[in-house]
């Protein structure tokens, strides 16, 4: 059997992650007629919680805690799940989930960009270029939006959805430092825990 090459591997389950964050639109399209988005988010986190806290032993096995990470997790669960999934649900209020989808495409944009300037990842011309035809494409796309039972603002959710795009890339510079001392069980459940406290009914 080939090896696969681990960059193929990586950009298979980049694309494969892609797929079910867009599918994840349509399915909150549809939650979001029947809960407030706080309330929705909580119970996401809270269930996602519940079933990782079972493999809790094998979480915490390996983790390498170092004086200062604190930080960086604080930094982590701001952008994603706290101020990602508020952009996020209050857009699907106000835009359609095939124009969330489409914004969705910004992301490896931004992250492209913010790993270029925060860790000293390279980019090539041809990314660059990429960059730029998406970030045209969503603002043609949003400019030309027009307001549809169950879009009542599409201009104003395509840029909440933009500003989501924005804080996940933050969250993925966040995820490349932690990786290299914890697993993504680990770092999972802690976006969990604290998002589960962050939504908590007051």
């Amino acid at each position: 059997m080939p090896m696969i090459r681990p960059e193929h591997a990586g950009a298979a389950a980049a694309f494969a992650s892609a797929v079910l964050w867009g599918l994840s639109y349509v399915a909150m399209k549809f939650a979001l007629a029947d809960f407030h988005p706080m309330t929705m988010n909580f119970f996401r986190m809270a269930s996602a919680f519940s079933a990782l806290v079972l493999f809790l032993p094998v979480t915490l096995r390996g983790a390498r805690w170092q004086k200062g990470d604190w930080l960086l997790f604080l930094a982590l669960v701001s952008c994603e799940p706290c101020l990602y999934e508020i952009c996020e649900s209050v857009a699907l209020t106000l835009t359609t989930a095939s124009q969330a989808g489409m914004i969705n495409a910004t992301l490896p944009v931004f992250t492209g960009v913010f790993g270029y300037f925060l860790l000293r990842e390279r980019l090539s011309r041809l990314a660059w270029a990429g960059c730029g035809l998406t970030i045209a494409g969503a603002v043609w796309l949003s400019l030309a939006a027009v307001s549809a039972e169950g879009a009542p603002n599409p201009l104003l959710g395509n840029v909440l959805m933009a500003a989501g795009m924005v804080v996940a890339a933050l969250y993925a510079v966040c995820v490349r430092k932690l990786s290299l001392r914890y697993s993504a069980m680990f770092i999972v459940t802690v976006q969990c825990l604290a998002g589960a406290l962050f939504f908590a009914p007051a």
